[in-house]
């Protein structure tokens, strides 16, 4: 993995990006050039800017570090589907107008020495993407688009009978404990990952032995991804109080509380709905 420790457009991009004459001194931002279209895999910034005029592809997993804000109207995107994912940082506000765009899943891309980590781990999972504002918040633009990655479709293994579970969709995370989350009011513009389908399995009943038949087929379908927020508040949506009756774990595995603890939530179901896709896999025939 490559890191870089960038200033990518800083203080005189945002200048530049605002408007010129903001910032007595600074230059507008130049445009991209086809040698600078790849990002670094990890990008440590005062303040990362990718303006509208411009496209950066994503290889591998990517982590954007900023120390102060990102604002994302180019695009951010993957080329070649390898499942990769985006982690985005900020200590200050994240603004998004344009696309931010993970890796489907796809088992049949060929390893690289740069892609080798995604596809031994992520190989058959959607790409996820995080967006995370440590002292600020997340604003997401009706343009915007945020896409996670689809999951693979299962494949067995050489028995021609275990193996072949569809692959998870990745997920979208929004994480904002000390500021506030605006949904874009648009339809459709947050794909939540689609769950790969499982293998079908075909049984030779006159050739088949019942005794090597697996207990349990697993060529189960893949879950879909989920949203998971993350913030003090859902600009335009009041939060409501519940009392857990249970135990409660997240899709990460990480514990949100215990029976009798008093939670917030957040109601989504919006009009128009930015949400699409999140769909789990069907399981293979048998």
């Amino acid at each position: 993995m490559r890191s870089q420790s960038m200033m990518w457009i800083a203080v005189c991009g945002l200048a530049g990006l605002l408007g010129a004459g903001l910032i007595a001194g600074c230059p507008a931002p130049e445009a991209p050039s086809d040698n600078d279209a790849d990002i670094p895999d990890v990008v440590d910034a005062e303040n990362f800017v990718l303006d509208s005029a411009q496209t950066r592809t994503v290889e591998d997993d990517l982590t954007i570090r900023s120390s102060g804000i990102v604002m994302i109207d180019g695009d951010l995107v993957v080329e070649e589907n390898r499942g990769q994912s985006i982690t985005i940082e900020a200590e200050g506000d994240i603004v998004v107008s344009g696309r931010i765009v993970a890796g489907n899943a796809n088992p049949e891309a060929a390893p690289t020495a740069k892609s080798l980590r995604s596809q031994t781990t992520v190989s058959r999972i959607g790409g996820t993407i995080v967006l995370e504002s440590k002292t600020g918040s997340i604003i997401l633009m009706d343009t915007a688009e945020i896409r996670a990655g689809d999951g693979a479709d299962g494949a067995l293994n050489s028995d021609g009978m275990t193996g072949g579970a569809g692959g998870r969709g990745g997920d979208v995370i929004f994480t904002a404990p000390n500021g506030s989350l605006t949904l874009p009011n648009a339809r459709g513009v947050i794909h939540l990952g689609n769950g790969g389908r499982g293998a079908n399995v075909t049984l030779d009943e006159t050739s088949i032995d019942p005794a090597t038949l697996p207990e349990v087929f697993e060529n189960t379908g893949g879950r879909s991804g989920v949203p998971i927020i993350d913030v003090a508040i859902i600009e335009g949506i009041e939060p409501e109080t519940i009392t857990l009756e249970e135990e409660l774990i997240d899709v990460r595995n990480q514990r949100v509380g215990e029976a009798g603890d008093e939670i917030t939530t957040f109601n989504l179901a919006l009009d128009p709905n930015p949400f699409t896709g999140g769909v789990g896999g069907d399981a293979g025939n048998l």
